[in-house]
Formats: C-alpha cells, structure tokens, sequence
C-alpha cells in the first residue's frame, strides 16, 4: 500500500462522513449534484500530485458551505510526509489535522 493510495482511500473517507453518496475515479456525487471537477482532481491525485489533495479537500468543504477557518468544524492540511491525519470527534464532525508541505 502506497502513500497514494493511503490518501485516495482518506478522500474516500472524508466524501463518506461529508454524506457524499457516491464516488468513484471519475466524478463525486453529491445529492443529485455531479461534481466532475472533484473527480478529475482525484484523478491527479492518483498521479502524484499532493497539492491536489488540499484543492479537493477544500472545494469539497466549500460545497459543503463548510467555514474552514472555524475551529472543530473542519480543519486541513497536509503532513509532511504526504498523508492525512484524520480524527473524528465525538459528535460526528470531521477533524484534520493541519501541517503544512
């Protein structure tokens, strides 16, 4: 198991607990919303790009009309050594943590 595909696996994560219904290596859906921006981003995931991660991470919170800045609503970044840290709280709110590359 690669770093890349730890993260791919981490997006998979983060969609299932944001109530993304579906996603695949093409596209995320959300509700009835195709979000095909999203899935080429995971795409380049896949080939090495790490920034990319953060761009879909985010564009995923601002879909969600998550404020990324609040503290314990939904914290990103992306560790040094290229893999998420990924912690739920208690109450069912996605937590990660923030390093910068």
């Amino acid at each position: 198991i690669t770093n890349i595909d730890l993260m791919f696996d981490l997006i998979k994560k983060i969609a299932l607990h944001a109530r993304i219904t579906n996603i695949d290596s093409r596209n995320i859906i959300f509700g009835n919303q195709r979000l095909r921006c999203i899935g080429n981003n995971i795409i380049a995931l896949v080939n090495r790009k790490l920034s990319i991660l953060r761009i879909v991470i985010l564009r995923i919170a601002i879909i969600l009309r998550i404020d990324i800045l609040r503290i314990g609503i939904l914290r990103i970044g992306i560790l040094k050594i290229g893999i998420l840290r990924i912690g739920i709280l208690r109450i069912g709110i996605l937590r990660i943590g923030i390093l910068r590359m």
